[in-house]
């Protein structure tokens, strides 16, 4: 439905606000089952958004400025965006908080090029040069089966 590939979309952006929004207009619209699974896929991105910033020492701008930064990137080179992670581990005195996109591109050198685009990008916005995170863009190819395959 329209009001969940808005609430998708708002999580691309980092905008909860916008994604609380859709998220509860999809629910009036769905039957019981679905319900309980589009609350629950609300309220783990909202926790894995926090986590990323808190982490990260990110305020609630900051998190919507490396979004926009990696959203542009991608929209700049016409390659859709397929989902957001994160990865947080602590290893021995290694503390990893990484907010990753994976975008539906099969070519590495493009996936290169768009990193090392991301990379001088954040390092333009003073407010993000001091805080606790790295951030990636991966790609992904689509299966003959329609299904998409993340390839590292």
């Amino acid at each position: 439905s329209f009001s969940t590939l808005a609430f998708e979309s708002s999580l691309y952006w980092a905008d909860m606000e916008r994604a609380e929004y859709y998220i509860q207009k999809a629910i009036k619209l769905s039957n019981d089952e679905d319900r309980m699974k589009l609350k629950d896929d609300f309220e783990s991105a909202n926790l894995a958004l926090s986590r990323f910033k808190e982490k990260a020492g990110f305020e609630k701008d900051e998190a919507k400025l490396l979004s926009s930064i990696i959203m542009n990137i991608l929209e700049s080179n016409n390659i859709r965006i397929k989902g957001i992670s994160y990865i947080y581990e602590q290893n021995h005195e290694e503390k990893l908080n990484t907010y990753i996109v994976t975008a539906q591109c099969e070519d590495p050198s493009k996936i290169a090029d768009m990193n090392m685009d991301l990379a001088f990008k954040l390092a333009e916005y003073d407010e993000l040069l001091d805080k606790n995170f790295s951030a990636i863009i991966r790609g992904c190819s689509t299966n003959t089966d329609g299904g998409i395959a993340p390839c590292l």
